[in-house]
C-alpha cells in the first residue's frame, strides 16, 4: 500500500473531524455546499484524495452531490497559510480590527471571495526554487512539490 493509497483525516481547531462533520460543520457557519451557487467544489485539503473510492473527498463528495475536486499529496496555494477556508492573514487582520464576530468575518470572506475581490490560486506548476537568494528559494518545497487533483 503507497502513500497516495491511505486515506487521511481532516482537522479542524485541532481536532479530527469526519467528512459528515466537516459538511455540517460548513453548513452551521453560513457555507452550504448544496447551495446551487457552488456548480462543483474544490476540497484543499492535503491528501484529501488520497485512498481513491475510501478517501476523505469520496465520502464527503456523498454529503454534497455535486462534482468535487481533491488531491493527492500536498496542495500548494497563493496564500502560505490559509485557515479557515479562504481568509488570509492579512483578512483576518482586518476583520479582527473590526472587532466583528467570528460568523460575520466568514460571511464577509466567503462574499469576498465570490465576487472576486479575494483572488486564491493553487499552484498547478513548481513554484519553488532551489536557487539560492531568489525571492521562491525553497529546495525541500521545490523537491517534494507535485500536483495531483483527483475528480469524484
Amino acid at each position: 500500500m503507497g502513500i497516495y493509497s491511505t486515506p487521511v483525516s481532516a482537522v479542524v481547531n485541532h481536532r479530527r473531524i469526519t467528512p459528515k462533520k466537516l459538511f455540517e460543520l460548513l453548513r452551521a457557519n453560513g457555507v452550504d455546499p448544496k447551495d446551487e451557487y457552488f456548480q462543483t467544489v474544490r476540497l484543499l485539503m492535503c491528501n484529501s484524495a488520497n485512498g481513491g473510492s475510501r478517501s476523505f473527498a469520496a465520502q464527503f463528495r456523498a454529503y454534497i452531490k455535486k462534482p468535487l475536486k481533491a488531491f493527492e499529496g500536498s496542495v500548494f496555494t497563493s496564500y502560505d497559510y490559509v485557515p479557515e477556508g479562504y481568509i488570509a492573514q492579512e483578512w483576518r487582520e482586518q476583520m479582527r480590527n473590526l472587532n466583528l464576530a467570528p460568523g460575520v468575518v466568514r460571511k464577509r470572506v466567503v462574499n469576498a471571495y465570490k465576487s472576486g475581490a479575494m483572488p486564491f490560486e493553487i499552484y498547478t506548476e513548481n513554484p519553488f526554487s532551489i536557487v539560492p537568494f531568489t525571492e521562491r528559494f525553497n529546495p525541500y518545497e521545490y523537491v517534494t512539490y507535485d500536483y495531483r487533483p483527483v475528480k469524484f
